[in-house]
């Protein structure tokens, strides 16, 4: 993850898989403790699967890579390649550790 930190050409697309399975599952588990984040379902459609943040019927659906996903969700990425529905805008997301 600090890889990306560095800012030395690291990026988000190199983590593997099964890091980026752990990292969003992590990262969904905290934000959906935390009050005031919208309610999201993420698809990750290279690793064909599905997270839900919060516990409410998910408003705003964000999909992509994996590693689009958790680089937006970790703010180590802008998120510019996901898709969302509705609307254009991903949702602003508390800083995440």
């Amino acid at each position: 993850l600090h890889h990306v930190d560095l800012d030395t050409g690291y990026t988000a697309e190199r983590w593997p898989d099964s890091f980026l399975r752990h990292l969003i599952r992590e990262v969904v588990s905290d934000l959906s403790t935390r009050d005031g984040v919208v309610p999201l379902l993420l698809q990750a459609s290279d690793l064909n699967r599905e997270w839900r943040i919060g516990t409410r019927t998910p408003t705003v659906e964000v999909f992509g890579t994996a590693s689009e996903i958790a680089g937006w969700l970790t703010g180590r990425g802008s998120g510019a390649g996901l898709g969302v529905e509705p609307g254009a805008n991903l949702p602003d997301l508390p800083s995440w550790k």
